[in-house]
């Protein structure tokens, strides 16, 4: 069994042409400079939302992005690395007025908690972060963008949206207590996809051109 595992850790399932940083808290950078931030997790987020067709928008702490995604070969090991933990992807129904705040939620955490890794990373969202602002005002601008289009409009607050997050933020971990405000009240707006959740990430690595 051990020898069919280290075996499986060695398929190498992409290739990373540049090195994309697991950098938690993003910094001030000049207008049409490159942003600062978590790449490793925005990909994760992006894989996360290509696991089901109904996925509209996906969340991932970038703290549960372990390390980096360095140049040259990806293999299942490097995966694993990046993802080490059982979490599994779970999809929930949700307002576009809670996806804002439980991006703020994370966030805001992020920098007067000393848990940097509750920091949202996403796929299907942009914001504007505002390091300074007050509780509920660090994440600003939100948009969504439409799967099928691929055009970018303000989120709704009141259009619901399917989000696709891990299944650690989704129990109000790292202060993400949107998730668990909602799943509380209607269960039925919540499903476990017991997709483990490194698996989307080797999927969409693979899938990539």
């Amino acid at each position: 069994y051990r020898q069919k595992v280290e075996e499986a850790k060695k398929q190498v399932v992409g290739t990373v042409t540049e090195t994309m940083s697991s950098t938690r808290i993003p910094t001030a950078f000049a207008a049409g400079a490159t942003p600062t931030g978590s790449y490793a997790g925005q990909v994760v987020a992006q894989a996360f939302r290509s696991t089901n067709r109904a996925i509209d928008v996906a969340i991932q702490n970038v703290g549960g992005v372990r390390t980096d995604l360095l140049t040259g070969e990806i293999t299942m090991a490097k995966v694993i690395e990046v993802l080490p933990f059982s979490n599994t992807i779970v999809m929930i129904n949700m307002k576009g007025s809670d996806i804002v705040k439980v991006l703020n939620e994370g966030a805001y955490y992020a920098l007067h908690s000393g848990s940097t890794g509750a920091f949202p990373a996403s796929a299907g969202l942009r914001y504007d972060v505002f390091l300074s602002g007050g509780e509920y005002e660090v994440i600003k601008n939100v948009e969504v963008q439409d799967k099928t289009t691929r055009q970018w409009s303000p989120i709704s607050n009141d259009t619901v949206y399917t989000v696709a997050t891990n299944s650690f933020t989704a129990l109000g971990k790292d202060n993400y207590l949107t998730f668990k405000r909602v799943r509380d009240a209607n269960s039925t707006v919540f499903e476990d996809t017991y997709i483990l959740y490194y698996v989307p990430l080797v999927d969409y690595i693979k899938g990539l051109p």
